[in-house]
């Protein structure tokens, strides 16, 4: 039959939409030639001209009536290429007139073809020699949606099966050209790194947060100061992940950072000038810790598209310093800055889960930025008890473990002793110091007591006796800090002449008030030595809020024990408003010569004449300077930094070595 010869002048469409037959019309004369050739290619299946004919009529009945619908049909059939509706005035190849029925298809023809095939739709009735059974463009938008819709199980099945292959195509190419390499949503073969730490963040607003535990987890990891510090040093490094370049004016008023064009924070939007600014001016304005230091600041200001300039009024050589810390820290002004649940920083990690006080998964970027870091993702599991951490970390549950200070010394010789260990310790900033009262109405304004006191203390034997991993020191500045010297030659432990200098003072006992934090033993340590040497000294522990308001507020103290655990806080103990009461005229014009230094180096020689000055005077007595310890499986890199409590750069180490 002609019509199965017409089929091969079409091609396939999937129809989505109501099951409709679509019959389009087809010129005689066209259908004769097409007939002919078959006929001459397969003479057995057509043998007369007059079955085009009855064909062609057959074709004309169904534009003629309403379209019916067909059992579901899978799809349609649409011409290849386009028949002329014009050619109407040809006759078909015998030469003799098209009947009436004849000529009415073609005009149905006509009517078919004056619109894009797509929207072809037919309301039924006789066909005309016109155009006039078309369609509005209402009604063929509305058939062109119809057709668009699934409507069987398996037409369901194929729509959902073409949007999950297309959709993983676009995932695929998106990896690509983002990441360098071909990424499927089910293969993530990045290591995970667990590790143990004492305490959890309660939030992750690094900007409003003094907590050591959410600077521990954030700082350098998801967001990332301004400059960034030496591993080994508290200092000030001269590269960083966010810049070109910084440097100093010669008068020390005006800092200048260079951003680097390409960081982009982890939700792909890139950081610019204005993000810095924004960030800056934020934490003065919302009065976040740290950010005072900056409140006098004459102008923090964008200086082309990616320039930051910090004015100042007078020079305040720490500045680079705080700018290491999360006074530094870089946020998305897009986002608000910093929040309490979720974080979008410019560092190697993103928060991949976070549950107050409970967890903290850390994932690590591989875009583009961060493409060639290989880094770790990073669980963290978090430990009340040390014993308990050992044991996972021998038995491989954990990775790393960093144990809270004062770390025991016992530990470290534990994980030494296992060689499937490792154990780095490290010098801290954090040290304790026996503080004496050195108000007008105390016992110790007198300096030569205070000298006393200070000759007396055995430190290794303080230290032995604790079972801390610690080391003796004898000034304010901590091994770490710039402008550390050792003074231990100057000041060695001398029983016999603070014997001589308490008798001429008459003096025979004194009161130890300390944090209960800090636990009892060092105060009987204290007390036994001062003991050797015909002191009687009554031990007090206070909670921390009666405490603050005794010692700290009242003044109502002989001596006190301090923890210090910041760097380059010299301007803490020389403040004559410290709770301690220490005054000399000295040591301050030698630290206001220190804070008036425009370079860094002037800064740095004036910070150590000013510590030793607070030595000679005796304002305390230094006692040790803790050490950090990183526990670590020796699958495990190693990782520099002077407080890991504190700040902790994970993609600098602590990775799963390959």
């Amino acid at each position: 039959m002609f019509r199965h010869v017409s089929v091969n002048l079409y091609i396939m469409r999937f129809d989505f939409g109501e099951p409709t037959r679509h019959s389009h019309g087809i010129k005689a004369e066209d259908a004769e030639r097409l007939t002919m050739g078959r006929k001459s290619r397969n003479p057995g299946n057509i043998n007369k001209p007059a079955d085009a004919e009855k064909t062609i009529l057959e074709h004309s009945e169904n534009i003629e009536g309403t379209v019916t619908s067909s059992p579901a049909p899978q799809s349609t059939i649409e011409p290849v290429g386009t028949i002329d509706p014009d050619d109407s005035h040809r006759r078909p190849s015998q030469g003799t007139a098209a009947p009436r029925r004849d000529r009415r298809a073609k005009g149905a023809v006509r009517a078919a073809h004056a619109r894009p095939a797509e929207n072809q739709q037919f309301t039924g009735g006789p066909a005309s020699d016109t155009a006039s059974n078309a369609v509005p463009n209402s009604s063929a938008a509305s058939s062109a949606s119809a057709a668009l819709s699934p409507t069987t199980p398996r037409q369901w099945l194929i729509f959902v099966a073409l949007t999950v292959v297309f959709s993983l195509i676009a995932y695929i190419a998106y990896g690509f050209i983002i990441y360098g390499k071909v990424l499927l949503p089910w293969q993530d073969n990045t290591p995970t790194v667990t590790v143990g730490v004492g305490s959890a963040p309660k939030n992750l607003n690094l900007a409003a947060s003094s907590s050591d535990p959410t600077s521990q987890a954030l700082l350098g990891n998801v967001y990332q100061p301004l400059l960034q510090r030496e591993q080994t040093k508290n200092i000030p490094a001269q590269t960083s992940p966010l810049l070109k370049s910084w440097s100093i004016s010669s008068n020390g008023l005006e800092y200048t950072f260079n951003l680097k064009d390409n960081v982009y924070f982890s939700n792909e939007r890139k950081m610019d000038a204005n993000d810095v600014v924004w960030s800056l001016r934020n934490g003065i304005r919302k009065k976040y810790p740290g950010y005072d230091e900056l409140k006098d600041a004459q102008s923090i200001s964008v200086s082309g598209d990616s320039t930051v300039k910090i004015t100042l009024s007078s020079p305040k050589p720490h500045l680079a310093w705080l700018l290491t810390g999360r006074v530094g820290a870089v946020y998305s002004r897009a986002e608000g800055g910093a929040k309490d649940s979720s974080a979008v920083g410019t560092g190697p990690y993103t928060v991949k889960s976070f549950e107050q006080g409970r967890k903290l998964q850390l994932k690590a970027r591989i875009d583009h930025q961060y493409r060639a870091a290989n880094t770790n993702d990073v669980n963290f599991a978090y430990y009340s008890d040390a014993d308990a951490a050992l044991k996972d970390i021998r038995s491989g549950k954990i990775d790393v473990y960093i144990p809270p200070q004062p770390v025991a010394a016992s530990a470290v010789s534990q994980a030494q002793k296992d060689s499937s260990l490792v154990a780095d310790t490290s010098d801290t900033s954090t040290r304790v110091a026996l503080a004496f009262n050195g108000s007008a109405d105390s016992k110790f304004s007198e300096q030569r007591a205070r000298e006393a006191y200070r000759d007396i203390v055995s430190k290794p034997t303080l230290i032995n006796g604790l079972g801390y991993s610690a080391s003796p020191i004898t000034g304010p500045i901590p091994t770490v800090d710039p402008g550390y010297e050792d003074l231990s030659i100057r000041y060695p432990q001398d029983i016999s002449g603070a014997r001589q200098k308490l008798w001429y003072f008459n003096f025979t006992s004194s009161t130890l008030v300390y944090p209960r934090s800090m636990g009892p033993k060092i105060g009987e340590l204290l007390k036994a030595q001062f003991a050797a040497a015909g002191q009687k000294i009554t031990v007090k522990m206070l909670d921390d809020a009666e405490y603050h308001t005794q010692v700290e507020v009242k003044k109502k103290f002989d001596m006190t024990l301090v923890r210090y655990t910041s760097g380059q806080d010299l301007g803490t103990i020389v403040d004559p408003n410290y709770f301690i009461g220490f005054t000399d005229a000295q040591t301050e014009a030698d630290w206001a010569a220190a804070q008036s230094s425009r370079a860094l180096s002037q800064y740095y020689a004036n910070i150590t004449k000013t510590a030793e000055r607070i030595t000679d005077k005796a304002a305390l007595a230094w006692l040790y300077q803790e050490n950090a310890a990183v526990i670590r499986r020796n699958t495990i890199s190693a990782v520099k930094t002077t407080s890991p409590a504190s700040y902790l750069p994970l993609s600098a180490g602590l990775q799963k070595k390959k």
